[in-house]
């Protein structure tokens, strides 16, 4: 089994790497705009956000649902949520440890949480045994409360970096982002991002999923083309 070295990748995000906010930001609001069209969000609804870095999916649906909680590894990037304008009695940000199930599952437990959203995530941790152990922990918490997962932008095997570049570039262009992307790409190359990338990404096929879910009894649904980067997918975990 290969294991992607968590400290690498825990220490990077701590550290707040601005050169990728304005892409993540485009980037969650292609994710917001396709989830609307997919799994529109209502009134009622109670979202829990996994690696919330500094709000960008806060911001996007903050309005449209009627409480919004956020966690992050990041004390800086909670504080940055925490100073939004978009802040009301409804919204709550925790700073919680990498991989820290226990905390994810109190957070739905204690606010009630009905939809999970993780977009950008998956690919940091260590391997698939620590996705079976925070999915089959979400099982047990379904006894209690009943929610959906959506776990989006998740990276295939032998999936090609150049179908990432080429659709964040269009977009990028597309939304008058060019310059931004153009920063990015310089960015990705010249900072510590691209050293620590060369110790992998978790990668995973969607059987994984598939076959995780029919062991658990959960419904599955593997969906595509609701994240910017062409050729990943996501999937949806219904634990009602």
């Amino acid at each position: 089994m290969h294991i992607i070295p968590s400290s690498n990748w825990t220490n990077y995000w701590q550290t707040n790497p601005e050169g990728f906010n304005d892409i993540m930001n485009l980037s969650t609001k292609y994710f917001a705009d396709k989830l609307y069209d997919k799994y529109p969000l209502i009134k009622n609804d109670r979202v829990l956000d996994i690696g919330c870095g500094p709000g960008f999916l806060f911001n996007e649906i903050v309005k449209k649902v009627e409480l919004f909680v956020g966690t992050d590894i990041s004390d800086n990037y909670i504080k940055v949520c925490n100073s939004s304008s978009s802040i009301t009695p409804n919204t709550h940000f925790v700073v919680s440890d990498a991989y820290d199930f226990e905390t994810y599952g109190k957070l739905i437990l204690e606010y009630r949480i009905n939809k999970v959203i993780m977009l950008s995530v998956l690919q940091y941790y260590q391997n698939t045994e620590m996705i079976i152990k925070l999915i089959s922990h979400f099982k047990e918490i379904s006894r209690h409360q009943k929610f959906t997962f959506l776990i989006a932008d998740i990276i295939p095997e032998n999936h090609s970096v150049l179908g990432d570049v080429a659709s964040i570039s269009y977009n990028s262009i597309k939304k008058n982002y060019a310059f931004k992307f153009i920063k990015f790409i310089c960015y990705a190359l010249f900072s510590d991002y691209r050293k620590i990338k060369k110790s992998g990404l978790l990668k995973i096929k969607p059987e994984f999923f598939v076959k995780l879910a029919d062991d658990l009894n959960v419904k599955i649904t593997v969906v595509k083309n609701i994240t910017i980067h062409s050729g990943r997918y996501s999937v949806l975990l219904d634990f009602n």
